[in-house]
């Protein structure tokens, strides 16, 4: 019988599962977000930039406040599970990061929540 460093031989395959049920979670959200056409933008005459890409890019530069209100643009301009999905995505995305490098605390995180899911 082989121990965990921690713990029952029990605990370690709990664990296993666990991880395995989060991965599969994460596929297929992350599947379901690529499945949602976000559109694109003009940013020139005739010349268009995917908003994914544009969400992608703002993500990645720390640039969360313009995120926002990329994701807050589409309400009106997809269905309403499409844009659940999308949200969903968004404000998972903000609580994944690491709350001692970036920039973003838990109270803008649910305030963007919040404004998200308001119809108004």
């Amino acid at each position: 019988m082989i121990l965990g460093a921690g713990g029952s031989m029990e605990d370690d395959w709990l664990m296993r599962q666990f991880k395995a049920v989060g991965s599969g979670i994460g596929m297929v959200l992350k599947k379901e977000l690529s499945s949602v056409e976000l559109g694109d933008i003009q940013v020139n005459e005739g010349e268009a930039l995917s908003r994914e890409v544009l969400l992608n890019e703002l993500l990645a530069n720390g640039e969360y406040q313009q995120a926002f209100l990329l994701v807050n643009s589409l309400k009106f301009k997809m269905s309403l599970y499409e844009f659940n999905i999308v949200a969903d995505w968004f404000i998972g995305y903000l609580k994944k990061l690491p709350q001692d490098a970036e920039p973003i605390s838990a109270r803008l995180i649910e305030d963007y929540h919040e404004k998200l899911k308001a119809l108004l």
